[in-house]
């Protein structure tokens, strides 16, 4: 679960789930031959209890930024513990530059 906004409201998101809807033919000549409308729904959880099914676009996540930041440290981890230096495709530097360094 995670934080989020749903519809301007501050919720707990629980998982996306995939809404189906029939089309009728069109009574049209020429018209379309009808068929199914699928499109993503977000579950989520308002502060007051309630729950709803709001579109895709409607949902924001509150906590993206910490989230990049645990999966950026787990990937470094993993590559760190799975490859050599001169396979993990990075220039290898024994120190870190200074701003004394830098070329202007």
């Amino acid at each position: 679960m995670r934080l989020c906004m749903a519809n301007g409201k501050k919720a707990i998101f629980h998982r996306w789930d995939q809404v189906s809807e029939l089309v009728a033919p069109s009574p049209m000549r020429g018209g379309h031959s009808g068929g199914i409308i699928r499109y993503s729904v977000g579950i989520v959880e308002y502060e007051d209890g309630s729950v709803a099914s709001v579109p895709e676009k409607c949902v924001v996540f509150l906590d993206t930024d910490k989230l990049m930041e645990k999966l950026d440290r787990e990937h470094s981890r993993w590559l760190a513990k799975n490859t050599t230096p001169e396979e993990s495709g990075f220039p290898q530097v024994d120190r870190i530059p200074e701003k004394s360094d830098v070329i202007r």
